[in-house]
This record gives structure tokens, C-alpha cells and sequence, in this order.
């Protein structure tokens, strides 16, 4: 239940968030309306003048409105207005969620723990909904297909978008077990299950990204869990024969083995010819590519709303039709950025990242620095902020992370 000690607007503040939040296991839409209902909540406030006025400007909020600011700015140079629309309506969360988190925001370390749980929860239906629906689908095809990772997660999202939830609630979980040192048995018997599910999610969905953060996080984990021993070689010693252990066991996992296999026979097989299908190859074309193009605009770009429709069209005069005519995306968000906005809209997605990490750094936010590495890992392959599943999620806990009172904690 919400902590009583709340005011009753506090109480109403956190249900919507609570909704906006637990929406991303099951609806891109949902999150939508849960951000209208939050829109309407402040301005219906009887204090909304006054508020207002105490309104304090912040440097990540000052970044993530010079980020939008650069999409509309580069608005002036585009040939592709039927685009501008789209990349401009899922950036604009940038522009709203920074002034309503930042101007109210009540989480707490006691509501952190009740959204946290509750959206492990969440994920625990969501994922058990679409693995029947899976199961009920692809079952007479055989269990290729039902544990084929696009096919279990059919039913939600895509695999990549999906895998990022429980990434951060996973750490989350393995935060709290880290560092609080007053659970209660049953508390750690729940962390414990739920970090076992998250893991076993994302082994299943296989998300490069998500692997590659897990194993980051797992460098943590095990350096913390080393602390006790007091001599520097000893650790470090113990640190490398568990990473070696750990590594050998993950190697041998079957999902893990077919994408390296799969990566390394993608990369090889490169040709005119090659499709979306060959996720690793088709985005090393589509680099090599927006680096061509990068280079002939590196000051202005091609204007917002450009970048996926020059790059297709430098993909087709270059031979690589299947990848054209099958709406490649650039598969990089800084190269995208580069592409729409030049090179102002390339540091101010840099200096944004940066005041991000000086922020966590500052106040020793685990939870704030997890999200910022997964977040940037996401950025160097995907166009993360051209998808609402994607930007909307991670600019609400930005946004809950670094706004929320300085007294919370992770």
C-alpha cells in the first residue's frame, strides 16, 4: 500500500505514476494516456500559479530541453517532412516529463521499493501472459518455435525493447540485496526469485545489449561480494578465477552460444544481397553507410526526420536493395542524431549523458548510474529515441531518478 504518512495529492501523484510505470510491461499506449493523466494532475493543482513559480531550472532538465530544442531548431533544413511528425511526437517527451517530474516528485526510498516490487510483478504477468500465448501459437510448429525469442515475446514487444525492463529491475533487485542489510528472510527469498526469472527472461529474449549490461552488472556484483577480503591480490585474484568460472558456465549456455554463433556467421556472410534477417551484417552495412553520409553533412546533418530515408536511399544507389526496400533503420542513435541534427544535436545528446552521470555520481544513485550504462549500450545499437517503447521508458525513470527528493536513496 502507499506509505500513509502521504499527503492525499502525494497519494494521487504516485497511483499515476505507479500506472505509467507498470503500463510498460504490456502497452506503449497505456503509457501515453498514464503521461495525459499526469499532465492533467498538475494543472489542476489549486497551487499550480504558485508552484510554477518556485519552479527551479536544473541542468539535466536544461539538457534534455536543449536536446528537443535542437529536433525543432533542425526542422529549418529537412526534406522529409512526412517524418518530422513521428521523431518530433516521441521526443517530446523530453519537453513535458523533465517539467512535470522535476516540478513534482514524490518517490521516496519507501515508494522506490513499492514501484519497484510492483513492477516486478508486473513483468512476472506480463511475461507469463505472453509465454501461453506462445505456447498456444507456435507449439504445433514445435518447440524451435516457441522458444524462438522474437516469438515469445510476440505478444508484448519486441525482444529488445522487452529485454530492457527487466534488465533494470533485475539490478534492482540485486542493488537491494547488495546493499540493504535489513531483510527479512522472506524479502530476500522473493529478491532471490526474482532475480533468477529476470535472468532466465533475458537468457530466453537475448538481447545482445541486454547481455552485454548484464555482464557489466555482473563485474559489480562479484567485486562487491569481494569486499570482504582485505588483501588487494587475494580479490583481485579470486575476482579473475570467478570471472573465468562464470564465463565458462555462460559459454555453454544454448542461447548464448547460437548469438555469438549467430553473430559470427552473420558477420561473414555480407553481401548486395543481404536482408534484415542478418541482424549483425545488416547493421554493419548500415554503419558503414551513415558514415558515408556523416561525412558529406557533419555540421547540419539532413534535418530531422531524415536520417532512415537518406540512409535507404544511400543503401539502394550502393546495391544493398533488399536492405532499402525493406525500411533499414540506422541502428545507432548517436549516428542517427547526427544524421537529423549534425553535430549540435550529437553533443547535446553527449553533454546530456554526461550531466546525467555527474548527477548519480554526485549523489551515489546505483539505480541512476545502472540506467544511464543500459541506456547508453541501447544508444550505440539502436535508434532507441525514435521508438516510444523505448524513449518513453527510459526518460520517466531518468526523470523519477534524478528529480526525486535528495534524502531518497536506492
Amino acid at each position: 500500500m502507499f506509505d500513509s504518512t502521504l499527503t492525499y495529492r502525494a497519494r494521487i501523484w504516485m497511483g499515476i505514476v505507479l500506472f505509467i510505470v507498470l503500463s510498460f510491461s504490456w502497452s506503449e499506449r497505456l503509457s501515453s494516456i498514464g503521461i495525459i493523466i499526469l499532465a492533467l494532475h498538475f494543472l489542476f493543482d489549486q497551487h499550480f500559479i504558485e508552484k510554477c513559480r518556485r519552479f527551479r531550472l536544473s541542468a539535466p532538465l536544461l539538457m534534455m530541453w536543449a536536446f528537443f530544442g535542437v529536433q525543432l531548431l533542425a526542422m529549418g533544413w529537412t526534406n522529409h517532412w512526412s517524418e518530422v511528425g513521428q521523431s518530433v511526437m516521441v521526443k517530446l517527451s523530453f519537453l513535458v516529463l523533465p517539467f512535470l517530474l522535476g516540478s513534482e516528485n514524490n518517490l521516496d526510498t519507501k515508494q522506490t521499493r513499492f514501484l519497484f516490487w510492483c513492477f516486478s510483478t508486473s513483468l512476472l504477468l506480463s511475461f507469463t501472459y505472453s509465454a501461453i500465448m506462445d505456447y498456444i501459437h507456435y507449439m504445433p510448429f514445435g518447440w524451435n518455435a516457441v522458444l524462438n525469442r522474437v516469438n515469445i515475446s510476440e505478444a508484448i514487444m519486441h525482444p529488445g525493447y522487452y529485454s530492457n525492463y527487466f534488465a533494470l529491475v533485475t539490478t534492482w533487485h540485486l542493488v537491494s540485496l547488495l546493499h540493504d542489510k535489513h531483510l527479512a528472510r522472506k524479502t530476500i527469498g522473493l529478491h532471490l526469485f526474482f532475480i533468477g526469472f529476470g535472468v532466465l527472461v533475458l537468457l530466453l529474449l537475448i538481447a545482445k545489449t541486454c547481455i552485454i549490461y548484464l555482464a557489466i552488472v555482473g563485474f559489480y556484483v562479484s567485486w562487491q561480494l569481494l569486499l570482504p577480503i582485505k588483501k588487494w591480490g587475494l580479490r583481485i585474484l579470486a575476482y579473475l578465477a570467478s570471472w573465468i568460472l562464470i564465463a565458462g558456465i555462460a559459454l555453454q549456455i544454448p542461447t548464448i552460444k547460437h548469438r555469438i554463433h549467430e553473430a559470427q556467421q552473420d558477420s561473414q556472410h555480407i553481401d548486395q544481397n543481404i536482408g534484415l534477417a542478418n541482424s549483425t551484417g545488416s547493421r554493419m552495412i548500415a554503419w558503414q553507410n551513415e558514415w558515408i553520409l556523416i561525412k558529406q553533412k557533419p555540421l547540419l546533418g539532413y534535418g530531422t526526420g531524415s536520417a532512415n530515408a537518406v540512409l535507404q536511399q544511400q543503401l539502394a544507389e550502393n546495391g544493398y536493395k533488399h536492405l532499402a526496400s525493406d525500411g533499414m533503420h540506422t541502428h545507432n542513435q548517436i549516428f542517427h542524431t547526427w544524421l537529423d541534427t549534425g553535430i549540435l544535436g550529437v553533443l547535446a545528446l553527449l553533454m546530456m549523458l554526461f550531466v546525467f552521470a555527474q548527477n548519480f555520481l554526485q549523489r551515489k544513485h546505483i539505480m541512476g548510474l545502472s540506467l544511464l550504462l543500459l541506456f547508453f549500450l541501447n544508444l550505440l545499437t539502436d535508434d532507441m529515441l525514435e521508438v516510444q517503447a523505448g524513449l518513453v521508458f527510459f526518460v520517466v525513470f531518468f526523470c523519477l531518478f534524478l528529480f526525486q527528493p535528495q534524502a531518497a536513496s536506492d
